[in-house]
């Protein structure tokens, strides 16, 4: 790699755009490099045939479950392969804005909303909600009794037009779906299955309550601004536990239709404790008194 020419260099680092979901890099001959296929699916090989729609990272992370989420990437990763992939990138979805110019029968049983949030690798997000899919929860439940939300996101959004609504009966985070999410919502709908999902993030009352976690990371791919992290490892309940501030869902919450306990055993590693230090380079333990708590959400702990 000493030897390498700034001319291969960029080569190899240029990525030419096949689709709005591939690319390929250059290659260098001399170095035996072929260059790489990128594929932009965060729940699958995407645009080729013969392929399966995996569950998306956020409702796997929202599963709790280490093994589930080994094999999403295990068998995710044995298709790219099959179809030639190198590298998969983050998710991609599209939000449309919904009209309000629907028919809502006021003596339906139910009312069911579907919400979604378009999130993409090339900017942030401007805020945790939006007018429009607000606007469409206050249309629909203001006629209907019975109203239920799901929202299909890409990480934390403020519910309060949805869980501050006397006739909206019910909110799930449904979070992005996969091939078989409509049979999976009626399945909770109707109690055939019990939601068992904790939210890996925490939902502040008001974006306020995010604090400066919200404050602007690079407003496009061409900004070359630096950025500074200074929160450290203050971010999400982190960072509400520090600043004391409540939220309105605590990372881990979740609702099902048991109530159970079971006790909670587990190990714990040097590594589970140690923070990277980035003059050494290597884990190091901090000196000081260390103590353990247990609860069903950061909320809820037990000493």
């Amino acid at each position: 790699m000493n030897n390498i020419t700034v001319g291969c260099a960029v080569s190899a680092s240029t990525v030419a755009t096949g689709s709005a979901c591939s690319g390929v890099s250059g290659s260098v001959p001399g170095l035996g490099y072929p260059g790489m296929y990128f594929q932009d699916a965060g729940n699958g090989v995407c645009g080729q045939d013969g392929v399966s729609a995996f569950a998306s990272g956020v409702p796997v992370g929202a599963s709790w479950v280490m093994d589930l989420a080994y094999e999403r990437g295990l068998y995710m990763g044995a298709e790219f392969e099959r179809k030639s992939g190198n590298v998969a990138l983050g998710p991609v979805f599209f939000w449309d804005p919904a009209s309000l110019d629907h028919l809502v029968e006021p003596a339906s049983d139910a009312c069911l909303i579907f919400l979604n949030e378009y999130s993409s690798e090339w900017w942030e997000r401007a805020g945790l909600t939006d007018k429009a899919s607000d606007e469409l929860v206050l249309y629909v439940a203001n006629q209907c009794a019975n109203t239920m939300v799901f929202i299909h996101d890409a990480g934390i959004r403020r519910l309060d037009a949805s869980v501050e609504h006397p006739t909206v009966t019910a909110v799930m985070y449904a979070h992005l779906p996969g091939q078989d999410a409509r049979r999976a919502l009626v399945s909770l709908m109707y109690g055939h299955a019990s939601p068992s999902g904790r939210l890996p993030y925490t939902v502040g009352k008001t974006e306020s309550d995010h604090g400066s976690l919200l404050g602007p990371c690079p407003s496009s791919i061409y900004d070359t601004n630096p950025q500074y992290f200074t929160e450290g490892v203050n971010i999400d309940y982190r960072s509400f536990l520090a600043r004391n501030v409540t939220p309105r869902y605590d990372s881990g919450y979740r609702l099902t239709y048991s109530e159970f306990g079971k006790p909670v055993t587990f190990s714990l590693r040097k590594k589970d404790i140690s923070q990277w230090d980035v003059v050494s380079p290597q884990w190091v333990q901090p000196k000081g008194t260390y103590q353990r708590m247990v609860g069903a959400t950061n909320g809820k702990l037990l000493q």
